[in-house]
Order: C-alpha cells, then structure tokens, then sequence
C-alpha cells in the first residue's frame, strides 16, 4: 500500500512558526506532527505501506533530510512531491499520481488522531470520521439507508450529520481517484477556485463506488497554537512512563520539573518550575523562570519569564515578563 501525506498547505493560521518549515515538521513534545501521524498508521494499520509520498509547497536540504530520516525511521520508501501553486487538495494529492496506483492512504497532515484503521478488503473507499457536537465548524459526510456516504457537505448551518471529517481516506483502486482528478484538472472544475478532494469523492460515488465511513477514538487539531497547545497536553498525558520524556543529556540544576514534561537532550533548567504539560526542545537554556502548559522549541535561551499557553520558536532569545507569547524562530525579544 502506498501512503500520500499532503503537507504543502501554508500553515497561515500557525504563523509565524511556520514561516521557514511546513506546519507538519512542528515538533511536539519531541517528535514532529507527520513522524507521530506515521508512527501511528505503522502502529494501527493491518496493511505494509510501501511508499510514501510527502507533498510539500517547496523543498530544501533541512526539509529533505528531515523527511528522509523519518521514512527510514519507519522502514518506508520516501519520495517527496512540491505543488507549486496552493490549488486545491485533489491538484496536491495528484501530485503524487505515481503513487495512485493500487491500494492507498492519503492523510492530511494538520490532524493527529488515535484510530483502529483496519480495512477489510470488500470494501472500495474509507472516509474517516469523528462524530462531533457542532459540525458548522466542519465538513461533514451524509449516509444513505445502508450505511454508505451518499454526499459531503462543507460546514452546514443546519445539523444535517455530525460525522466530520478529519482527513483521512482510502482507497482500494486509487487508479480511478487519479483519473478523476486528471479529468477535473482539464476541465477545469473548480470549487471556490481550487480543486476539491470532495469533488473527486462524489464523481467516484456517481460512478457506482461505495464508501463507508469509520470512526476515530481521538482526533487532535494542530490548526494554531491553541489547538496545538491543547493537542500538546493530550499527547503528554498519553505517555505511559513522564518520567522517560526528561532527556538523561539534560541539565537541571536547582529547579522543579512537574510532570508530565519532555525536555529534550542537551538542555539546561537552571533555578526554574517547569510544568506540568511543557515541551522544552533540545539544546535550549532556561533560566529563573516558570513555564507551565507550553511549548518550547529547539536552540533558544529563555530568562526571567512566566509563560502559561505559551509557544516559542527556536534560536528564540527571550528575556522578560510574564506572558502567554507566541514567537517564531529565530526571534529575540527582550521586555524591560
């Protein structure tokens, strides 16, 4: 089976974090958004992927090389894919359209999720679903009387169905989704002047294919910095042992760490509370300050500061006053 990950979006909601790296290679609590998505699907899927492809809107060393060490981590083949032009989900996935050939996944790359995502081989297509309490905010799927989707529908002001989707799809012959989104993309069909994955959904359903939908047990938003700092506390209580998430290479000197609370290798908390439900990312210094329920990510240095809902960039120096920030990389802010 082969895994298509769409990555390219430009993550304008989580700014400025991503103004040099996809919203997907954002760590949490160690381990990047699209390495947690992988490792889940490895952990849960009944099927061997083969290939994955990473859809991004452009590409670099860091970025490939990143990509490179988390397939191999996986014991996948990685290719990577840029759309140029933010176009659509159905123009990014068909970037990929090497890889629509025969059974596969196509994840996107915004969400986290704890699933069973087994699939039985009589069926055509998956759309999974989480079943929520205000589905105005989402797009949602509508059912037949047998239990197969017959329509989409995106943000509904009347409560037609409370199944959202939450972003992930299979399919048994991709070879069709490919030819239906070459088919959109020549004439042009467009939906709010981009190229829609639901468009492609309802042609194939048109065409006779059936499609089920099945349910996650949690899904986790990581849309702006306070879904991912609530994102961040789930994972965080998800952990079986805290005490492994503090690095042995960190350097805590004089400080009380309250779990649940990862810091990363070669780390130094010096006279410092640090949590409950903080991220500390490697080679970052933190002096007499107190963090709690915030993010922090790699090679900054942080001084006499109080953050609560808080999430830093790295090579962030910052120096100063309580405050619930938001700061991207490579910034240095000092509050007198």
């Amino acid at each position: 089976m082969n895994l298509i990950l769409p990555m390219a979006g430009q993550g304008k909601r989580l700014r400025p974090h991503t103004l040099n790296k996809p919203k997907a290679l954002l760590p949490i609590a160690g381990k990047t958004i699209i390495q947690r998505i992988i490792e889940e699907i490895t952990k849960s899927l009944n099927k061997k992927i083969k290939n994955i492809g990473f859809i991004v809107n452009d590409v670099n060393d860091d970025i490939n090389n990143l990509l490179l060490e988390i397939s191999r981590q996986n014991d996948v083949n990685p290719k990577i894919y840029v759309q140029e032009e933010p176009l659509g989900t159905a123009h990014a996935i068909y970037q990929a359209k090497d890889l629509l050939e025969g059974e596969a996944l196509v994840i996107f790359s915004d969400t986290l999720f704890k699933a069973n995502l087994k699939i039985e081989n009589n069926v055509d297509s998956i759309v999974w679903t989480k079943k929520v309490p205000n589905p105005s905010a989402f797009g949602v799927v509508k059912l037949d009387e047998n239990g197969f989707i017959k329509n989409f529908i995106e943000k509904p002001q009347i409560n037609i169905s409370n199944d959202a989707m939450i972003g992930i799809y299979y399919f048994k012959q991709s070879e069709n989704l490919k030819s239906i989104i070459s088919t959109l993309l020549k004439t042009e069909d467009k939906t709010q002047g981009e190229y829609q994955l639901t468009t492609a959904l309802l042609m194939m359903i048109e065409q006779g294919k059936k499609m089920i939908t099945k349910n996650v047990t949690e899904w986790m938003d990581c849309g702006n910095k306070e879904s991912i700092i609530k994102t961040h506390k789930i994972i965080l209580d998800h952990i079986d042992q805290p005490s492994k998430l503090v690095n042995l290479d960190a350097k805590i000197y004089n400080s009380i760490i309250v779990p649940p609370v990862y810091i990363g290798k070669n780390s130094i908390i010096h006279n410092s509370v640090i949590g409950p439900y903080v991220s500390i990312g490697e080679n970052t210094n933190v002096y007499d300050s107190r963090i709690q329920n915030s993010v922090v990510q790699n090679n900054s240095n942080i001084k006499n500061i109080n953050l609560n809902d808080a999430m830093l960039g790295s090579y962030v120096n910052f120096i100063g006053k309580p405050t619930n920030a938001n700061v991207g990389d490579y910034s240095n802010t000092i509050i007198n």
